[in-house]
């Protein structure tokens, strides 16, 4: 089933609440990687920004295919739903746990955009097939929640 975000003028019976850039949307709790862990208020202006940012500088279009491969309450994971409603694309959710399950369904489902974490960047390239047998429609990668290594990197 196709899900249009113009569909959700009306949801569960209820009518979305209109809401101003400057209203709070989100609480993201921090890692505490650069001091003590805390919480930090992110407005619905923040969110629509940042979708729009990242939409262009990587270049996200309507017809891209982007992988949901990351929980959305991890703030990476909601990033990609995010995009694929500023660019209008098609999310596509991975449902599989193993890695060569995934790395198939990025082959079916045609994806062109995914996004990952050092872990699963890792497992993927342990996973035979991965390397050998390029995935045809992927133009854009990208990495968060730390760093990989130039040799990772280039294996991707």
């Amino acid at each position: 089933t196709l899900l249009r975000s113009t569909d959700l003028t009306r949801v569960g019976g209820r009518t979305p609440i209109a809401r101003d850039a400057d209203d709070p949307a989100q609480l993201i709790y921090t890692s505490g990687s650069t001091g003590l862990a805390k919480g930090v208020v992110v407005t619905h202006g923040n969110l629509v920004a940042s979708a729009r940012i990242v939409t262009e500088y990587l270049g996200i279009v309507p017809t891209d295919r982007i992988a949901s491969v990351l929980t959305v309450s991890f703030v990476y994971g909601l990033s990609q739903v995010l995009l694929a409603v500023q660019a209008g694309s098609t999310l596509v959710i991975i449902d599989a746990a193993l890695p060569a399950d995934v790395i198939d369904a990025f082959r079916r489902e045609r994806i062109t955009v995914l996004a990952a974490v050092p872990l699963l960047w890792h497992q993927w390239l342990a996973t035979p097939g991965f390397r050998e047998q390029p995935l045809p429609d992927l133009r854009v990668l990208t990495n968060a929640g730390g760093g990989i290594s130039a040799e990772t990197a280039l294996a991707i």
